[in-house]
C-alpha cells in the first residue's frame, strides 16, 4: 500500500512540474531515483516522509552541484544523414571497437553493425581527445570539464 501512495505523490510531484512550465525531462529534481542517492533520491524520500539528516542532505547536493555536474557531453562533429528506426544510448569502451569502425555493446552483445537501422549514441567513461573510426550509425559523444572546483572558490 505504501508504494501505491508513494508512486501516487511522485506523479503529482511531477505534474505540479508540468503544469508550472518546468523542464522537468531535464532537471534532476525530477528522477526519482531509489537506488542512487542523488537530488531525486532527496525528493522520493521526502515524499515518503522519510527523514534525512542534514549533513547527508548537504553532502548529497555538495557531489550533485559540484561532482556530477562537473562536466558535459556533446556530439561535436558527426551530422545524421538519414532517419533511424531506433536509438539505443551506451557506454563508451575504446577496446570495444573494432577496426572496422564497428562497435561491440556488452551490455546488448551485439556488434553494431548488424544494426544498420539503429543509432548508437555512445557515452564515454573518461574524458579523451583521441578520434576514433567509426561506422555511419555510430556517434561518439565527448566529454568535457566545464566546471574546475578550484576556478569556482577564486
Amino acid at each position: 500500500m505504501f508504494q501505491k501512495k508513494l508512486f501516487k505523490k511522485s506523479k503529482e510531484f511531477i505534474n505540479r512540474a508540468q503544469s508550472n512550465k518546468l523542464n522537468f525531462s531535464e532537471n534532476s529534481n525530477f528522477f526519482l531515483c531509489s537506488w542512487s542517492e542523488c537530488i531525486g533520491f532527496l525528493n522520493l524520500k521526502t515524499l515518503a516522509r522519510q527523514k534525512i539528516s542534514i549533513i547527508k542532505k548537504f553532502l548529497l547536493l555538495f557531489k550533485e552541484n559540484f561532482a556530477l555536474n562537473s562536466h558535459r557531453l556533446f556530439n561535436e562533429t558527426k551530422k545524421i544523414k538519414k532517419e533511424y528506426d531506433s536509438l539505443v544510448f551506451s557506454y563508451f569502451f575504446p577496446e570495444n571497437l573494432k577496426k572496422n569502425g564497428s562497435y561491440f555493446d556488452k551490455y546488448f552483445s551485439v556488434e553494431t553493425k548488424s544494426y544498420k537501422n539503429i543509432l548508437w549514441v555512445l557515452i564515454p567513461l573518461n574524458f579523451s581527445r583521441e578520434n576514433f573510426k567509426l561506422q555511419e550509425n555510430l556517434i561518439l559523444l565527448r566529454k568535457i570539464n566545464d566546471k574546475n572546483i578550484l576556478s569556482q572558490a577564486v
